[in-house]
């Protein structure tokens, strides 16, 4: 068995100088490995002995602007080679039809007053820009103002006047209260002794205790002597309800009653007396029981454990994130596994998919969508038999190649 066959393009080591190859074969590829290079080169053109007439560099990590067809751009007339900076301003960018340069002319000039008249007057200067208001003068501000009713006034001089008006002037020039005559600019000083008791009394205390009265038989005794009223010892007939049922039996204010109720799992009947309490306990991790605001809940706990064996007779459905078998061996009857099953399942839904064996590293088989085939990430060891692609062998058990063609096939390029 030979050594396996690696197939190179023509080459130069990292260790070497940077730079394309000197001469290259029409249609010939070399890479160059140093770390300033690192660029693919072509032999193009044929100078009818099959050597290239040209050596240029189709790819890279940095290509060079002489390997393009056009390496530079036109910017209002300024060429920018690629890689360049170019700063530009208005000054390089002629003004074009609509939108116009900002000058101070061209701002003042959009802009008037209109002065709609009044007191007062508004005027603008579209040469600098200015806008001026001049106010009204006194005489228009007081031409505005006039008096009535006792009030005089002097628009020269823009002073109000009033007169003090005599009582005797008027037409009524006093009141008079509880047959007192008060005038006007006069006071008076009124209690409940100048005015008489008419159908709303006066307050008095024997009149106020009179008014009240108590039974004593109902609990309540009242003194309308001195006001005084004390409850002590109602009776049950003085209340509205004075009983209460218990489990269809009354019992009356006062009185007592002693209450009890069975329990029973099916199995087992137990008694809670007046004043027990009963418990409602699950079992931990398979039933959880909560109160809450006198509601009383049964059910399963977030997390479930099964100390025994568990039997599903229907469908057993897994919604969550992560599921984990914990067993030494695992059974299942159908002879075909669905991993990605979905209602639309799409190959770029299926990326990524597989089988994981976890391992110091993790070993895999998965389906890689961008290369549409299924990749193994460790080697294949076949114990017998042959490899076959599309159903036609192309490695025999002992380890040949067979059915494979190799057309014009370079084994090594050599180096440059």
């Amino acid at each position: 068995m030979s050594d396996a066959v690696t197939i190179k393009i023509k080459r130069r080591a990292s260790s070497g100088a940077a730079g394309s190859p000197s001469s290259l074969k029409s249609g010939e590829l070399a890479f160059n490995e140093n770390a300033s290079d690192k660029k693919l080169y072509y032999g193009y053109g044929d100078d009818g002995n099959g050597n290239a007439t040209s050596v240029i560099s189709i790819a890279g990590e940095a290509i060079p602007n002489s390997g393009l067809a056009n390496s530079s751009v036109t910017i209002n007339g300024s060429s920018l080679a690629l890689g360049g900076t170019l700063t530009l301003d208005t000054d390089d960018i002629g003004e074009g039809s609509t939108n116009l340069y900002y000058t101070d002319a061209r701002a003042r000039a959009a802009v008037s007053v209109t002065d709609a008249g009044g007191d007062g007057s508004l005027a603008y200067n579209s040469s600098t820009g200015v806008i001026t208001y001049t106010g009204p003068s006194a005489a228009e501000t007081r031409a505005h103002f006039s008096a009535t009713g006792g009030v005089s006034y002097d628009n020269s001089s823009g002073a109000f006047t009033l007169s003090g008006i005599a009582n005797s002037e008027l037409a009524n020039s006093a009141i008079t209260i509880n047959s007192t005559a008060v005038s006007l600019g006069g006071s008076i000083t009124l209690d409940s002794g100048d005015i008489g008791e008419g159908s709303n009394l006066y307050y008095t205390d024997a009149r106020a205790r009179a008014a009240i009265s108590g039974d004593a038989s109902t609990g309540f005794s009242y003194n309308n002597s001195t006001g005084v009223g004390s409850l002590a010892s109602i009776p049950n007939s003085s209340l509205s309800n004075s009983a209460i049922s218990v489990n269809g039996t009354s019992v009356s204010l006062g009185g007592s009653v002693s209450t009890s109720f069975d329990v029973s799992d099916g199995t087992t009947s137990s008694t809670v007396s007046d004043g027990g309490t009963l418990t409602v306990q699950g079992t931990a991790n398979e039933v959880e029981v909560s109160n809450s605001s006198s509601t009383l809940t049964v059910g399963l706990p977030d997390n479930v454990s099964i100390a025994n064996d568990l039997t599903v007779g229907g469908d057993l459905t897994v919604n969550g994130t992560v599921t984990s078998v914990n067993s030494t061996t695992v059974t299942i009857d159908d002879k075909n596994i669905e991993l990605g099953s979905t209602a639309s399942p799409t190959d770029a839904g299926a990326d990524g998919g597989g089988i994981t064996l976890k391992g110091t590293t993790d070993k895999t088989i998965t389906w890689v969508d961008a290369t549409d085939c299924w990749t193994f990430n460790q080697p294949i060891n076949v114990t017998s038999g042959g490899v076959k692609i599309a159903g036609t062998e192309v490695i025999t058990s002992d380890r040949k190649l067979i059915n494979v063609t190799l057309s014009g096939l370079t084994i090594d390029g050599g180096t440059f």
